[in-house]
This record gives structure tokens, sequence and C-alpha cells, in this order.
């Protein structure tokens, strides 16, 4: 597992996509690691203005290992 410090005006969603891309479930895994802290976020995912930065847990989550074959409906 990582840690990752927040700074006042960091985001959630930004802090997901740095960390993580596009992996799917990554907002929902990193707010579950972190509940306690909810409290230093907005209701919008920003970070209120903190005395100290306070480090939150970016946990490992499994990346696809495959694609799956897709199939092509247009010719």
């Amino acid at each position: 597992m990582a840690e990752y410090l927040l700074k006042e005006g960091d985001e959630l969603d930004q802090i997901c996509w740095n960390y993580y891309g596009n992996l799917p479930g990554a907002l929902e895994a990193l707010l579950r690691a972190n509940w306690a802290f909810l409290g230093f976020f907005d209701d919008r995912g920003k970070v209120l203005p903190l005395s100290k930065p306070i480090a939150i847990t970016l946990p490992e989550l499994k990346r696809p290992t495959s694609i799956t074959n897709s199939i092509r409906i247009f010719e």
C-alpha cells in the first residue's frame, strides 16, 4: 500500500486519476480505505483547509491482466 499526503486544494477524483488512471472501482476503494478521513473533504471531494498534511492510504488494486475480446458490431 502506498500513502499520499493530502494538501489543501487536492481533490479525491484527481488523486485517483493520478495514481490509478481509469481503473474501475478506484474511487470506491480509496473511500473504503480512508473512511475515517472523509471529514477533511467537502461535499465535492475537495480537501478542506488543513493545519498540516494528512496521510491517506492508496490501496493496492488488481489491474486487469488481459483484455477481453470485443465483438464488432459495425463493419
